[in-house]
């Protein structure tokens, strides 16, 4: 991930159904604070409205509103 572009990861989120892979996804690009986030721009990506649970009573990421596993250290999210 550390070669991707930011022009086709927009197009690999543009063309994923899946909201939770989408926001998982980010949510690891932003935590290995790859290069190509800084200039993807989110608002042409549909992330859908309201909390994901990936991991039941895990953490919720603040960003993407995603629940991720509690093990997940706490600058994660």
């Amino acid at each position: 991930m550390a070669i991707l572009s930011s022009k086709r990861a927009k197009a690999l989120l543009r063309h994923c159904n899946s909201i939770k892979a989408k926001r998982l996804f980010l949510a690891l690009a932003d935590r290995y604070r790859h290069a190509w986030l800084r200039r993807l721009s989110l608002g042409e990506v549909e992330l859908g409205s309201g909390k994901r649970v990936l991991v039941p009573g895990g953490r919720l990421h603040s960003i993407y509103q995603i629940t991720l596993p509690r093990g997940t250290p706490s600058w994660f999210t």
